[in-house]
């Protein structure tokens, strides 16, 4: 069974060859690698080119830089794998990850998601999959799925994760181009198709954290922030179950924690975006859900849904408030 490992490549110099390398030497060897060069101005073209020359299961895309979406999307239009797996260009993965990934695939028979563990090199626990965690190895319930995959407590990554291709494709799950924080809304697309996922309790994928250059650890957070309020534009009309509210909500007030706010240098920007995704809320099912139901909950789970709604509005009275300042 041929599995298609797609790494999208930007600016990733000097962390690529340990990356393509623990690729090249995996146990498990009936493998599609896909470079997708994202238009680095690096060497990394380069280097991608001459990994080709040297592994026959290695195909180079070269593009115009498009960002992760869209370099994820050239690679998945070309995969020829029964499964893919995605894998960030400054992480890497263990020797035996696709072979233990690819043994739940024959256990469970078409399962849609295979999910790899995970030894991130400092902090980040939700990515550390335990027994205690996920007891069972194989789930098909749809329901305890649905919550599963939104649930803010796991890892909202699509790296490390043998998908089959035909869930991807079947159900259009291609990536939401020209925004960061694009697996945010993969999953929501993917809790609405998903049928079975597997748990591989095994390590299988390293986590960088210390890359300056990476998304996650960029010092001015304004477009992070406005990318973050487009994916919610598209979530909060669809929103109606509660793990679905928490879900919006918890991606929409994250940045109302004071130490957030500071990192968001264009406060124009912010504001724009804010105002856009509050006119959407507001007429939403995400706030009537709110209204209808908070006289029917516990008060635990008012004081929950009130928190989350609170948070919300104080992004949006902070932004304001910040306009003139």
């Amino acid at each position: 069974m041929k599995v298609s490992i797609i790494i999208p490549v930007y600016k990733v110099e000097k962390y690529l060859n340990e990356c393509v390398q623990s690729v090249v030497n995996q146990t498990y060897k009936d493998l599609e690698i896909i470079l997708v060069d994202d238009g680095s101005p690096d060497k990394c073209p380069e280097i991608c080119d001459e990994y080709a020359k040297q592994d026959k299961r290695i195909k180079v895309v070269h593009r115009k830089n498009g960002g992760l979406s869209a370099a994820r999307n050239s690679g998945l239009k070309i995969a020829s794998g029964k499964y893919v797996y995605f894998l960030d260009s400054d992480d890497k993965i263990y020797p035996n990850a696709i072979e233990e990934l690819v043994k739940l695939v024959h256990k469970y028979n078409e399962v849609d998601i295979v999910q790899g563990n995970c030894n991130p090199q400092s902090g980040y626990e939700n990515l550390i999959y335990t027994k205690e965690r996920f007891p069972n190895e194989y789930i098909t319930d749809k329901s305890y799925l649905q919550r599963m995959v939104l649930n803010i407590g796991n890892a909202v990554t699509v790296w490390n994760k043998l998908i089959r291709t035909q869930f991807i494709t079947s159900h259009n799950l291609y990536f939401l181009e020209g925004v960061l924080h694009e697996d945010v809304m993969w999953e929501w697309h993917v809790h609405n198709h998903i049928n079975s996922i597997a748990i591989c309790l095994e390590k299988t994928y390293w986590y960088r954290t210390d890359n300056v250059a990476s998304i996650m650890n960029c010092k001015d957070k304004t477009n992070s922030f406005i990318s973050m309020m487009k994916i919610a534009e598209q979530i909060a009309p669809y929103a109606k179950e509660k793990y679905e509210l928490r879900y919006l909500f918890y991606f929409c007030s994250m940045y109302a924690k004071e130490r957030e706010w500071p990192y968001i240098k264009d406060k124009c920007k912010a504001i724009a975006a804010i105002k856009h995704l509050y006119k959407i809320c507001k007429h939403s099912n995400a706030l009537r859900v709110i209204k209808n139901e908070i006289f029917f909950m516990t008060l635990s789970e008012r004081m929950t849904r009130i928190l989350y709604a609170v948070k919300f509005f104080a992004l949006y009275a902070r932004l304001y408030r910040n306009k003139y300042e």
